[in-house]
């Protein structure tokens, strides 16, 4: 699964959590939400579930780096979990 799937699914579980704002949430392509919810939770949620990068981002960051391929998943993630912690 890509970090984009990951990512749709994670936006589709947050909003089957609430659960008066998506009567029709099966497909991650696809959702109709009515209503409102709090978009920060989502938001963070997203970037939990692209927190493991995909081979294709590790080889593409090693690419461009000064460092070997098996860094990068820790870089990655380090920017994840500052991008978690900025307020």
């Amino acid at each position: 699964m890509t970090p984009i799937d990951r990512a749709c699914f994670t936006i589709i579980e947050a909003l089957r959590a609430h659960g008066d704002l998506c009567d029709d949430c099966g497909e991650p392509e696809y959702a109709q939400v009515e209503g409102s919810f709090e978009v920060e939770p989502v938001a963070r949620a997203v970037l939990k579930a692209i927190r493991e990068p995909s081979a294709q981002m590790v080889e593409a960051g090693a690419l461009g780096a000064n460092c070997g391929a098996d860094e990068i998943p820790a870089i990655w993630q380090d920017m994840i979990d500052v991008a978690l912690d900025e307020r």
